[in-house]
């Protein structure tokens, strides 16, 4: 439960608005296309709160890892988002029960579905401009709840 945390206080208000402000935070990265898309969805609070938590936990395990990899420091601690929420005290969280890095071979082996999880990226991180999102963080755990796809590039 984050209630009263700085991050969950300061939730956007709307899906737009989530998208802007996770503009802002660092090494996050959203395809411009995400805010007409996000805005199909329903405006819970519930679901901002969770989102922006998320972004701010995906912000926080990216920028530690990168202080670590400039300072030699082992990754092990860190070396994917799970072992960030397992092993860091500090920052916003989401339960890991909600994260999944990979998706399960039925999405995996089905060309639509795995389409589905090919997405934007900057180009810089694949000169294709798509990658392949398969880690994600379920927003609500009831259908039909928004998933958060993510692309690990750290």
């Amino acid at each position: 439960d984050f209630r009263g945390s700085p991050v969950a206080d300061s939730a956007p208000e709307s899906w737009r608005q989530l998208c802007k402000a996770a503009a802002t935070l660092p090494h996050i990265w959203c395809n411009p296309e995400l805010a007409e898309l996000a805005a199909a969805l329903p405006v819970r609070q519930d679901w901002l709160a969770i989102s922006w938590r998320a972004l701010n936990a995906l912000s926080g395990y990216a920028t530690i890892k990168s202080v670590a990899r400039v300072n030699g420091e082992p990754l092990t601690p860190v070396r994917n988002f799970r072992a960030y929420l397992d092993g860091h005290g500090a920052g916003p969280k989401v339960p890991t029960s909600q994260v999944a890095l990979h998706e399960s071979d039925t999405v995996l082996n089905n060309t639509k579905l795995r389409r589905l999880r090919e997405r934007p990226v900057p180009f810089d991180i694949d000169p294709s401009g798509t990658a392949l999102h398969l880690a994600h963080i379920r927003i609500s755990q009831t259908a039909p709840g928004p998933r958060l796809h993510f692309h690990d590039d750290t």
